[in-house]
């Protein structure tokens, strides 16, 4: 039995490194899991698009998301994708907390890399006007 829902987040970058550029960081992604291997290990299989201002525009991405909010009280997103010869890879977690339920799991911070070295840091923020279609996204199937 597979599980699937879909998800997109709204941000921005800021270089720390290099010129302190900023912009915007957004990705939609479908995750999908076996659904008696999720409630083993909680991975699941990300797929989407991500754009980064001035760098990639609805670029395809890949990885994995980890949910894991009761024990480990994380999300942690883990994806990759590719812009000519540079491959960034964006790593990513949402801190859950029980006292401030909401905002813990529409906030999520992490960093993007490229060709392996920190390029700079990510906030990003999933729209609660969204929230209805995120809800209707969720399914089960064979």
């Amino acid at each position: 039995m597979k599980i699937r829902f879909e998800e997109n987040m709204y941000g921005h970058f800021r270089e720390v490194k290099t010129t302190g550029r900023s912009g915007a960081f957004d990705f939609s992604c479908r995750v999908e899991a076996d659904l008696f291997q999720f409630l083993q290990d909680r991975n699941t299989r990300l797929t989407g698009t991500v754009s980064m201002e001035g760098i990639a525009q609805e670029a395809p991405m890949e990885g994995t998301l980890r949910i894991d909010p009761v024990f480990g009280r994380e999300l942690v997103y883990d994806f990759t994708f590719s812009k000519g010869r540079s491959r960034y890879r964006f790593l990513g977690r949402k801190s859950v907390r029980f006292l401030d339920p909401v905002s813990s799991m529409t906030t999520l911070s992490g960093k993007i890399e490229r060709d392996g070295v920190t390029l700079g840091d990510v906030d990003s923020r999933f729209n609660l006007l969204e929230f209805p279609g995120f809800l209707l996204s969720f399914r089960l199937g064979l």
